[in-house]
């Protein structure tokens, strides 16, 4: 199973990155990507795989 997360509150989305990582496993730490959004991917301690993007601000 594999869900996502998705937004532009970079506080929160890295909180909960941060907290499903925790007894798990950080596969793709969070970090910039060639799109130009913050991305990571990370196994909680239940096995489920998270994908957590955080959306650059429009400017």
């Amino acid at each position: 199973m594999s869900l996502s997360l998705s937004g532009d509150d970079a506080e929160t989305l890295t909180r909960w990155f941060e907290a499903l990582a925790g007894g798990g496993q950080v596969d793709v730490p969070l970090d910039e990507q060639a799109w130009g959004d913050t991305s990571g991917q990370v196994t909680d301690r239940f096995g489920p795989r998270w994908l957590v993007n955080i959306a650059t601000p429009a400017g």
